[in-house]
């Protein structure tokens, strides 16, 4: 399941922004809900929010680090992660990963999807979200205790 999500996120991403810039003009919005949700073709070379404008040589180091870390971290525990878990770290890789080819091949990310109360944004920011949220979620409101659970040792603690 794990390749699969993070491939298909990372998949995603690149092939959503291969069409954006080749059929759309630099700077074109195309409004799909007025005035809520448009398509608008930009060019970010910051991080998220466009922050750090222009530090490449910063970002690329830094989220190739995070995604080795996250990588590390999840292959040596993932037999302890259920399955909603390894979706959210194949998501959270993949779009980070998405967005790291980005920088790497072009220099910058292209973002697209605009809602118009928020910064523009593309479909690896989506999976790097829904990944985190996730995470949360299952940290938050978890479906059964972690090691030494009463599923595995056959003890129900209720009793």
């Amino acid at each position: 399941m794990f390749p699969l999500i993070f491939l298909g996120s990372f998949g995603i991403d690149l092939l959503t922004k291969l069409i954006v810039s080749r059929s759309m003009e630099l700077g074109q919005e195309i409004v799909l809900i007025k005035p809520v949700l448009s398509l608008n073709y930009v060019l970010n070379y910051g991080a998220a929010y466009n922050l750090f404008e222009g530090s490449s040589w910063v970002l690329i180091p830094v989220t190739a680090a995070m995604i080795a870390v996250l990588l590390w971290y999840y292959r040596g525990h993932k037999e302890e992660f259920p399955p909603l878990e390894r979706a959210a770290f194949a998501m959270l890789l993949g779009g980070g990963a998405g967005n790291l080819f980005s920088r790497l091949t072009a220099g910058y990310v292209v973002d697209f999807i605009d809602i118009h109360i928020i910064p523009i944004f593309n479909a690896a920011d989506i999976f790097i979200c829904c990944g985190c949220a996730l995470l949360l979620l299952c940290e938050f409101f978890p479906r059964g205790a972690k090691g030494g659970s009463a599923e595995k040792d056959g003890t129900d603690e209720r009793s």
